[in-house]
């Protein structure tokens, strides 16, 4: 797929023969290329976890982001960067919005297809129903982008949580007409209200009907505006909020209510596998745990989707795949965010002492047939 791009990409005219040549001849040199191509071992990764901010979507945030804590202010070199009161930092290089940038660096990167999403702060700083324009606005030219690199880049919906039934239409529409793969929701709305509340389980009720994966993204939790200077909330606070809400989901019994839900969690699924003990424990103290859940929680802990958040340490993968197997973990990048880096988050799993077929799992196969894609 990747030589195929390049050779496209000649063909059309965007660039010229000479300046491909060198990098055709590198890429089948390479020993993983020549077995790829050979179809001896494993198919080029795909990455579940990156982000896409649309240049509309940043001038609106400039606009009306201001009273949530947002702005976007610019390097020196005009670079867009997103920053929040609470630490969030994402510096907007061109293949934030720019697909042929981005195709370019899969190429270079050893990737072949990115699943595509919105990050902070998505679409519920704005009010309905201004907040579900912009997340149509969003998946439109998310769309755009994938039309222009079918089998390259594909979507993840966004919608506007503030608005649940505005966003079950929406996602509706996005896998119905613009072919999305699944869809992608934040912990809070707008940073403050639990996703985990029952008033949002619409939202994962019509992902489940449409067979999509609903990837449960973190948002920086009230409180960590004073941490801001350490980046501590960005650092460790993502995964933090992603083990309360995802723990409170599981509690709820919401996939016992929904047990064909697919739920991809960033980072590990923060915590979650660390504590899984814990949570057994007060499942086994605790009736009216029991009651709310059919099963001790670790049963739902294995049926949730894990990516290796950016590169994770090697004896944190080796846990999670312990813990969970090799059929529930994923590749995610966080490209192109200041932390996102290709090599070290495949050699993350690469460098894993389990069997060749597993990796290819982790690296391709889990994410082909979670979200459905053919490449």
């Amino acid at each position: 797929m990747i030589l195929l791009s390049r050779i496209l990409r000649v063909s059309d005219g965007r660039e010229d023969f000479s300046t491909n040549l060198s990098w055709v001849v590198s890429f089948i040199r390479t020993a993983q290329t020549l077995k790829y191509i050979q179809g001896n071992v494993m198919s080029m990764p795909i990455d579940v976890h990156n982000h896409w901010y649309p240049v509309q979507y940043l001038k609106i945030l400039a606009e009306h982001g201001g009273r949530f804590g947002w702005e976007v202010v610019h390097d020196r070199d005009g670079t867009p960067v997103l920053r929040s009161s609470r630490g969030y930092i994402f510096r907007c290089t061109r293949a934030t919005n720019n697909a042929e940038a981005r195709v370019a660096e899969l190429d270079e990167g050893g990737l072949d297809i990115q699943v595509m999403s919105v990050s902070e702060p998505w679409v519920d700083f704005l009010q309905p129903p201004q907040s579900t324009k912009l997340a149509q606005m969003v998946n439109d030219d998310i769309a755009r982008a994938c039309e222009r690199f079918p089998g390259r880049l594909e979507g993840m919906a966004t919608v506007p949580v503030n608005d649940v039934d505005a966003a079950v239409e929406e996602l509706k529409r996005c896998v119905d007409e613009l072919g999305f793969k699944g869809v992608i929701i934040p912990t809070r709305v707008n940073g403050e209200e639990a996703i985990s509340f029952v008033k949002h389980y619409p939202i994962f009720e019509t992902a489940c009907k449409l067979g999509v994966p609903v990837f449960i993204h973190p948002s920086l939790p009230p409180g960590t505006e004073a941490m801001k200077q350490n980046l501590t909330g960005l650092m460790v606070g993502y995964p933090a909020e992603t083990t309360l809400v995802v723990a409170d989901l599981i509690a709820a019994g919401l996939l016992d209510r929904l047990p064909q839900l697919k739920i991809l969690l960033a980072d590990l699924g923060g915590a979650l596998p660390y504590v899984a003990g814990r949570m057994v424990r007060f499942y086994e103290a605790f009736e009216h745990l029991r009651r709310k859940m059919a099963h001790e929680p670790l049963h739902y802990l294995k049926l949730m989707y894990y990516e290796n958040g950016a590169a994770a340490h090697p004896t944190a993968m080796d846990y999670l795949y312990r813990l969970v197997g090799p059929r529930n973990i994923m590749l995610g990048s966080n490209h192109p965010s200041p932390i996102g880096h290709f090599t070290k988050c495949m050699e993350s799993i690469r460098a894993m002492s389990v069997l060749e077929d597993e990796k290819e799992m982790m690296l391709h196969g889990n994410a082909a047939e979670i979200f459905r894609l053919e490449s």
